[in-house]
């Protein structure tokens, strides 16, 4: 029971709490820059006396597997155990903790990120003493306090538990409204090796707002940091790009919002600022595909910006209106326009999958793609393949008409992974939504023309090998001809017939 476990901890605490925040073991994932979300959560058990550990499992230069977590378990023997869960690994969480709890019960298990928020039930099941719902640095800051007994568990909002055998849901925590109150990261609690000469080149993480007004029907963002934007300051978001900048000889940043530019007047001021104080830094962030103004993009660019991902997902208008992404095909052209005429790189995501896909749907993402590629447009794309994340609106809607996507994220294929964690090319052939032949088809040939049909921009041309350059030359001016629907397919039928695995290797 949770109650006897918050007072078995208080009656063993004999200086200090001891506060351990995990990101669990995922075979398939390789971090190079320390979690924000921890960094946040760290300081604020820092501030409030606690001895504070900081584990990413996954951390390319320093891993740990489930035997390591636990070796240091019972080394250090922390009072309060946060791990961090998202959907599609939040098996191998599960399997962390069930090691864990097997062979150490003398702290309480705080299961936190996306997935508890969402699925706080199932967290309950697999054995968590506590899910924490939403943003968590209020929540682990009353945590604390409760497990000091400076107030009772019933009295903390934003939790779920077990109680008497039954699931404890409290009133949702109230968001932070002003983001300025969120405490500078302290850095020093991150392993030292984040910021050895053997990881500087690669991008921090940086957060500067939260929420998304956009409640887009694949995405569940909204149903962790709600829809309503909030956003720090121009003048803290500098403090810390400076800290990180001249302290950890931070040179390169990647701006974690999911709408980094909605405030124009605030993107501004940041350039600016980043100017003004002479930080040598390149940076990159993401924004939902609505233009940004000629001049500002200049100015991002002398700043520093070295790329803007846009989640663009689709250019089919019924599509558009079915995943309420709230843009226009004209807003999506006038944003592409807007990039090649000042020449900053850009990223595109095209996602593909749907319930309703079809050779039509699909045709209008590839036409679309191809004239970008003919036109010499300076922009790379993702092809994200749909993923139904629980709780979004797509799966609600669907679950019950194709039942193989419930609880996917727990369901082991053949490999060991989670069916929902596997490569897109093998879950593409998994086939959520019963697509026909024809469509799966289709979407391989979108992957076929995005990842394997070349494109340069002018200033690519005199770059790299001379074999490269000579291909690149010979093909710039004809791009045209072979940039058009039915010669690329030609090229696509003849490839996936003789070499289908290039065709897989294209679908990533």
């Amino acid at each position: 029971m949770i109650h006897d476990a918050i007072r078995d901890i208080r009656s063993s605490i004999d200086n200090k709490l001891k506060v351990l925040y995990i990101n669990h073991p995922d075979p398939g994932v390789y971090n190079k820059v320390p979690l924000v979300g921890h960094g946040y959560l760290g300081t604020i058990a820092n501030m409030n006396d606690c001895a504070v550990k900081i584990i990413d499992s996954n951390f390319y230069l320093s891993r740990y597997t489930n035997n390591d977590i636990l070796n240091l378990v019972n080394s250090i023997k922390p009072h309060y155990v946060g791990i961090t869960l998202f959907t599609h690994t939040a098996i191998y969480a599960y399997r962390l903790l069930d090691l864990l709890r097997s062979q150490y019960r003398g702290g309480v298990y705080v299961a936190g990120g996306p997935h508890a928020t969402i699925c706080p039930e199932e967290v309950l099941q697999y054995g968590f003493d506590i899910a924490c719902r939403g943003e968590g640095e209020q929540v682990s800051a009353d945590l604390i306090k409760c497990l000091r007994g400076e107030n009772e568990i019933g009295d903390i909002d934003g939790i779920s538990y077990k109680e008497n055998n039954k699931i404890v849901h409290k009133s949702p925590s109230v968001f932070i409204k002003d983001l300025d109150q969120l405490p500078e990261i302290n850095y020093d609690l991150f392993d030292p090796l984040y910021f050895s000469s053997k990881n500087l080149s690669n991008e921090f993480g940086v957060f500067t707002s939260r929420g998304c007004p956009n409640k887009c029907t694949f995405c569940n963002s909204y149903g962790v940091f709600g829809t309503r934007y909030r956003y720090r300051s121009s003048e803290s978001i500098l403090h810390e790009l400076e800290l990180l900048h001249r302290k950890y000889q931070i040179k390169r940043i990647n701006f974690l919002d999911d709408y980094y530019t909605l405030n124009h007047k605030r993107l501004q001021e940041v350039c600016e600022g980043i100017l003004r104080r002479n930080l040598e830094i390149h940076w990159q962030a993401y924004s939902t595909a609505r233009p940004i103004p000629k001049e500002l993009l200049l100015l991002m660019k002398r700043s520093g910006c070295v790329q803007v991902s846009y989640g663009v997902e689709n250019v089919y208008p019924p599509t558009i209106k079915k995943i309420n992404k709230k843009v226009t095909v004209k807003q999506i052209e006038q944003t592409f326009g807007n990039h090649l005429e000042t020449g900053i790189k850009f990223k595109a995501n095209i996602m593909s999958g749907f319930p309703w896909e079809s050779k039509k749907s699909l045709r209008s993402n590839i036409d679309f793609i191809l004239a970008k590629k003919a036109n010499r447009s300076n922009v790379r794309f993702n092809f994200p393949l749909l993923n139904p994340i629980p709780s979004t609106k797509i799966y609600n809607d669907y679950v019950k008409m194709y039942p193989r996507i419930e609880e996917m994220w727990l369901k082991i294929a053949s490999n060991g992974a989670t069916v929902s964690n596997l490569p897109e090319v093998e879950r593409l052939k998994y086939n959520y939504f019963e697509l026909d032949d024809e469509t799966i088809k289709e979407i391989r040939f979108l992957y076929f023309v995005g990842n394997v049909v070349p494109y340069y921009s002018k200033d690519a041309l005199g770059r790299g090998s001379f074999l490269k350059r000579f291909i690149k030359v010979y093909s710039f001016p004809v791009r045209k001809l072979y940039c058009n629907y039915r010669v690329m397919k030609s090229f696509y039928v003849f490839f996936d017939f003789l070499f289908p695995k290039l065709i897989d290797k294209s679908i990533h």
